[in-house]
């Protein structure tokens, strides 16, 4: 049954059975099986929002958001979600109590994805930390990075000092996710010279990375080969490292036609 906002404001949360007759523990099973095991895809979208939708498909290095900017409301995976009309979260929008109920369900039972499509993006989780209370920031457990995956063309990145400030100071707000359990980190690499790190570069990536030694599974995925110090390097990483550079099955690409613009010699 739908229910007009005119009506919904008239209607006091003491009249819902719901809420009246099911106990809280029965209510929160509830909410478990609404939202848990999907993906909560955000990104940037340029502006000062934080762009995001509910994906059924986990273990993604991608997802397409699509959405309407009349209706904050909308938002899909024009990828993984084949369901053109579905809300994000309409739950949330019942009523007070059931939103303060089962919104920490939502963050503590889904994966949380950021997809940053440039450097510039590595504060898409500190704006999410703005954004959320600290009890549904501190609630999350399962965190995916994917960094240029989404992208349809080649993004170069300088790796200069900003860079690595840019990405230390994400990872310092990974470590203040009290609850966090579980990391899965896509990293992509688009240089001038190639998909290549030296040892430097490569040193100064991982670092931030090796003082999360408290996760239940940490795995990262990189692009790069490995160089003459990587074996050293990793010898006591607290992640699972994999190097793989393999097109993903079925993304699509950027495709650039050089057209010949030149008259032909009479």
């Amino acid at each position: 049954m739908q229910i007009t906002a005119g009506l919904a404001s008239e209607i006091k949360q003491d009249d819902s059975a719901f809420l009246e007759k099911l106990p809280v523990e029965i209510r929160h099973r509830i909410y478990e099986l609404i939202f848990e095991d999907k993906v909560i895809a955000f990104m940037l979208s340029g502006g000062p929002k934080l762009r995001h939708c509910v994906c059924p498909s986990k273990g993604q290095k991608y997802h397409f958001l699509g959405y309407k900017i009349q209706d904050g409301s909308w938002c899909k995976c024009l990828t993984h979600d084949k369901d053109s009309t579905s809300k994000r979260l309409p739950l949330l929008l019942t009523c007070r109590q059931i939103y303060s109920e089962s919104v920490d369900i939502l963050w503590s039972h889904n994966t949380i994805h950021l997809q940053i499509m440039d450097s510039s993006d590595f504060r898409i989780l500190s704006d999410l930390k703005s954004a959320l209370s600290s009890r549904s920031f501190h609630a999350i457990r399962l965190l995916e990075i994917s960094f240029l995956h989404a992208c349809l063309d080649r993004r170069i990145q300088s790796l200069d000092d900003e860079w690595f400030d840019q990405w230390t100071s994400m990872w310092d707000v990974v470590k203040l996710a009290k609850g966090l359990l579980n990391i899965q980190a896509w990293v992509k690499m688009d240089q001038v010279s190639g998909n290549m790190l030296t040892v430097d570069q490569e040193a100064r990536l991982f670092a931030p990375l090796m003082e999360l030694d408290c996760m239940r599974a940490f795995n990262v995925e990189v692009t790069w080969p490995a160089n003459e110090a990587s074996e050293a390097l990793l010898l006591d990483a607290p992640f699972h490292l994999v190097r793989n550079d393999e097109p993903i099955p079925d993304k699509p690409e950027l495709v650039v036609e050089t057209v010949d613009c030149s008259l032909g010699s009479s």
